[in-house]
């Protein structure tokens, strides 16, 4: 082969590879302008999922607010049923000091000699709570 021939080979190749990098460069072009000209018809089915996760993320928080109130309704009934215990145990509390009190008094007056009707006088009481009090050991 002779120089010539090697050239005009080479300039073929040559022109060959530049066609196929223009055709390549055309292509490119082409995904190009797709990827930048979006229309809606191609955005409507990702559009149309978004929507449904959105309602389907509204049923949820839905959900979620009921079953808090459901939650927050339980609660406040537990508070005003503690609130009503912790009411009792302070009366009942403050009845059994009383009756202690009461017991201790009596015993203490019987104790300096006072008649059980004199007790029951002083602490307003009648005199057969006084002598329950006094058999009970007080």
């Amino acid at each position: 082969m002779t120089n010539s021939t090697l050239m005009i080979i080479t300039y073929i190749v040559l022109l060959v590879l530049v066609l196929v990098i223009a055709a390549l460069a055309a292509k490119v072009r082409k995904l190009e302008k797709r990827l930048i000209e979006v229309t809606p018809s191609d955005l409507y089915p990702f559009i149309e999922e978004l929507r449904e996760l959105v309602i389907e993320s509204e049923h949820i928080a839905s959900r979620l607010e009921n079953s808090i109130k459901e939650r927050e309704s339980v609660l406040e009934d537990l508070t005003v049923l503690a609130d009503s215990k912790l009411a009792d145990y302070g009366r009942a509390t403050e009845k059994a000091k009383q009756e202690k009190t009461l017991k201790e008094k009596i015993r203490e007056l019987a104790e300096d000699g006072m008649p059980d009707s004199d007790i029951a006088r002083k602490l307003g009481i009648s005199t057969t709570e006084v002598k329950i009090v006094r058999s009970m050991g007080a």
